[in-house]
């Protein structure tokens, strides 16, 4: 009986003791989190840099402190190839969920940097982190947050960083890109980050499109640059943008060129719309998949009731109406606009369908439809208690 026991407490003792010993303490989550550090930075990815930090980091550096962004972007610009290193010295529990932990950088022109940091042990983040020794010359990785890059550069990098994340379509992501009260600046009206952002998630998956910096100044606690955008519309689009040094995001942008504003008084509105609404009516009819798209401008947006389409899923929609759907369409009211475009509401209507207006706007210029939305959208979900089946779905 005896021995059977002591065999019990033996095991139990060496099950305990393995159970102990496999619980990683201070300075091994701290090392793990380090090796980390140097892979993501070798990786020059910079999600996965930004990884690394919590919203609120912020580094206490030699001659000021550095916010997440300013950080990251220091990290990025340390040229490829270069040999550097950071080596944990110590670490040590820091209330019930965090670990303070030392780091010894070397690498950079030479000179050793010992650095502590907070790390969350939950969400694998640091928290925050500080120089601990000054050196009397500001060379090696503090270089890199007090010397920053050229503007254009900066720019250029930023840039590419917004293509890289709107191809992805992550908007979480994306709106770290932007002030909260960013501005968008159309030809017609304002955006603000949220609707900007909406916009851009609208770009068709596998875009070809590339952002090219033609200009940029230097203001200070910010840099203004001139861009052209090509592949995503029809003509090269310049755009105006603020860039703040600070943040590290865009402060403000807006569409340069926009059309002159000027009527045209040589045709009544009502007879251009109603030549385009005759083509448009042959072209929907012939069913040809190219010449429907070139009917819509490509940044054509569609609001309706349930939500909003861009030109490709607007498309989609109009491929699946029935043949036998009988939808038909009549002019209701037109107007020139100031930026020399026409305003102007359609009625349609059908067997499966309910009278509904539509407002839309129109190109003569370009020959195409701009953008189109639904008008009174309570009112018909008041009337319609059956489900949108076999009927044009933007309409619903």
């Amino acid at each position: 009986m005896w021995s059977t026991t002591l065999t019990l407490l033996l095991l139990l003792g060496s099950s305990a003791a393995n159970f102990f010993d496999e619980v990683p303490g201070p300075m091994d989550v701290a090392q793990k989190f380090v090796d980390r550090i140097e892979r993501s930075i070798r990786s020059r990815d910079v999600a996965v840099i930004r990884g690394l930090f919590h919203p609120d980091f912020q580094f206490k550096g030699c001659k000021g402190i550095y916010r997440k962004e300013q950080v990251v972007s220091a990290l990025i610009k340390i040229p490829a190839g270069i040999q550097f290193s950071y080596t944990a010295q110590s670490a040590e529990t820091h209330g019930n969920d965090q670990i303070k932990f030392i780091v010894t950088v070397t690498g950079f022109d030479g000179i050793a940097s010992k650095q502590e940091f907070i790390l969350n042990i939950h969400d694998q983040q640091l928290q925050s982190g500080s120089v601990l020794e000054c050196p009397s010359s500001t060379r090696g990785f503090s270089a890199h947050l007090d010397d920053p890059l050229p503007p254009k550069v900066q720019i250029e990098r930023f840039l590419a960083e917004m293509v890289e994340f709107i191809n992805a379509k992550n908007p979480a992501v994306l709106e770290d890109l932007f002030l909260s009260h960013f501005i968008f600046k159309g030809c017609r009206t304002l955006y603000n980050r949220k609707e900007t952002i909406d916009m851009l998630m609208m770009i068709p998956e596998g875009s070809r499109f590339s952002i090219n910096v033609t200009n940029v100044r230097d203001v200070g606690a910010s840099i203004r640059a001139q861009v052209l955008v090509t592949g995503l519309m029809q003509v090269n689009s310049p755009f105006g943008l603020v860039f703040n040094k600070a943040e590290q995001k865009l402060e403000n942008a807006e569409f340069l060129h926009c059309p002159k504003r000027k009527r045209f008084s040589a045709e009544s509105s009502e007879v251009v719309i109603m030549k385009f609404l005759k083509n448009l009516e042959q072209t929907l009819n012939s069913q040809e998949v190219t010449a429907i798209g070139q009917i819509f401008d490509e940044r054509f947006v569609f609001k309706g009731c349930n939500g909003v389409f861009n030109k490709a899923q607007t498309l989609k929609e109009i491929k699946q109406i029935p043949n036998d759907a009988n939808i038909d369409f009549k002019l209701k009211s037109s107007k020139w606009n100031n930026e020399g475009h026409i305003d102007f509401t359609v009625t349609f209507y059908g067997e499966l369908l309910d009278c509904v207006d539509v407002q839309f706007v129109y190109s003569p210029d370009q020959n195409v439809l701009k953008s189109g939305s639904i008008q009174s959208c309570l009112a018909r979900r008041v009337r319609r208690a059956a489900p949108c089946i076999g009927i044009f779905k933007v309409f619903c």
